[in-house]
Order: C-alpha cells, then structure tokens, then sequence
C-alpha cells in the first residue's frame, strides 16, 4: 500500500458528518465476522472513539488519526461524551489516553492482527526512542535513532515565525501521515496503515522530515509506539529559544510580556536574566526588547536573530 497525505479541511467536515451519521444509525464501518484472532472478543466501549456503540470500527481509526492531525476539534463538544471518547481511546490500556501508541494497536485490532485488551496492562518496553531536530538557515532536519522498530510518532511543534509542510524523507510506503499547521503550532503522525503486517520505521538511525521553517522554536512535544502498540520513551536534542519566557513556563504569554516591561523599568534584578530579558542579543534590557515581545507574542513574529 502506497503512503498518502490525508486530510484536507473539507475532509474534516465529512469525517464529522459520517460520524453522527454512524452515531444516530449504529451502521458498522467494516465488514462484521468473526477472525481467527477476534472470534471471542468482548465488545466494550474501549476503542469505541465515535461513541455509537461499536468499537474497533474503520470509522474509529480514521477519527482517531484525524485527532492527530486537527487534535480536540475532531472530538464531541459534549463534555459527558469527549470524556467517553478520551477514555475509549486507551485501546492498548496502559492507562495513558490519546496516544500515537493506542492508534497502532487499534489498525492490528482491525487487521485482525491482535486481541483487544480486555484490562490493563504493564508495558514491558524499556527501549527508548531519541529525536534529534537541526535547525537550518530555511528549513528544521528531524532524525530518529533507535535500538527496535518504531510502529507510530507524533510530533508537535510550537514556534515563531512560518513553517511549511513537512517532506519525509524515511522510504516506508506502509505507513500514513498527515500534517496540519496553525498560527505558532505544527502538528505531524506517522503510523503504519491498515495492513498486515503493519508497517514500521525499521531499527537503527536515519532522517524522518525536512520541514520549511523561518523562526523561533519554542516547544517541542513527541510521543512513540512500538510495533506492539506500547508507548515508548521518546526524547531528543532540540534548539529551544528559550528568550523572552520570564516565568519559565515554556511558553510566551501576556504574564511575559508585563514581567519584560518590569525588567525594562527596574534595575537590574534576579528575576531578569539577560538570557531571557534581551531577546535582542545586545547586552542590556531596551525597549526594542520590549517591542519585540510584543510582537512575538501577539502577532507570533519571530525573535531578532542573535550572533553566536
């Protein structure tokens, strides 16, 4: 099965319609039988993401991918249901919702592949995933090593500035991705497609993306599975600008921006490290520091470029 892009918008607003479609009439979105490895199972809410009764449906998995791609806009604004679905989505039970880990063990479940798990269990991987992100004059270069096969990733990007959309550069033609980009935020998957058997990112070391980019990374946000369908540890080397986030919490917000004006009117004080206080790189907190924070924050401009 060749890879493809999935989704565009007007994807989105079909996807939506079929799944109350699916919801008032119970109509089964895969063919019904018994397999050999699911002729006995126990038909539960867990992997039921469209909440209509029916769990492990091709309608499932393709909400469940969306997720991903438009993240909680593809959920139930009913919060009594989105709390159905959230916990609906821990299909591997591992007790953590909402993963790229549950989205590959969902397509082995409706390839016939697995059993669903009918209570939870104790992941037994122990591997770990490292990411490494290179940031260029145009562009952010994503590569991955591991020491086992990697089933699925997510990534998600926070930033200032423009990105564009990511190029796989990987070679696996068994595996779905798609990408969505918002003002300040890039979200990207990977997982293997309805096949069997599943497709996978093999062992080793290699490039994964190249992504347009002009700006400033500010957070990064990865998950992994394995070719279980089990979380797996994912973590990296990342080129965080870290400027202007006085009060440390990761992000650039209003509270940044008074603490900044703060730092301009006070002396020179603890709580404003140069580090942070001069996005401008030129050895003391201005009010061009200030401006440029403002924009950042509110209109997402990019930070002034510093010399090394």
């Amino acid at each position: 099965m060749k890879a493809h892009r999935l989704f565009s918008f007007h994807h989105l607003i079909f996807l939506q319609v079929f799944v109350i479609f699916c919801f008032l009439i119970g109509y089964p979105t895969k063919p019904v039988g018994p397999t050999p490895l699911t002729a006995n199972k126990v038909i539960s809410d867990n992997g039921d993401l469209n909440q209509n009764g029916i769990s492990y449906e091709i309608a499932d998995f393709i909400l469940y991918e969306s997720y991903f791609i438009y993240g909680d806009a593809v959920l139930f604004p009913n919060p009594v249901l989105r709390q159905g679905q959230i916990a609906a989505s821990d299909v591997n039970q591992d007790g953590l919702p909402l993963r790229v880990s549950d989205l590959f063990f969902m397509g082995r479940v409706i390839m016939g592949d697995a059993n669903p798990l009918p209570k939870p269990r104790v992941s037994q991987q122990v591997n770990s995933v490292d990411f490494q992100i290179v940031q260029e004059a145009d562009r952010l270069l994503v590569s991955y090593s591991s020491p086992g096969d990697i089933g699925g990733i997510f990534l998600r990007l926070h930033f200032l500035g423009t990105a564009g959309e990511p190029i796989r550069l990987d070679s696996n033609q068994e595996m779905d991705y798609g990408s969505q980009i918002y003002p300040g935020e890039l979200r990207f998957f990977l997982a293997s497609s309805l096949v069997s058997p599943p497709g996978k990112i093999p062992t080793g070391s290699g490039p994964l993306l190249s992504i347009p980019f002009n700006g400033n990374l500010r957070r990064v946000e990865l998950q992994a599975s394995d070719v279980e369908g089990q979380e797996i540890n994912a973590a990296g080397s990342f080129p965080i600008d870290q400027r202007g986030d006085l009060n440390t919490d990761g992000l650039l917000t209003p509270s940044d921006v008074v603490l900044e004006l703060y730092c301009l009117f006070q002396a020179p004080s603890p709580n404003c490290p140069l580090s942070l206080a001069d996005l401008n790189c030129d050895g003391a907190v201005t009010a061009a520091d200030a401006v440029s924070i403002i924009n950042a924050t509110f209109l997402l401009d990019p930070l002034p470029i510093c010399s090394p």
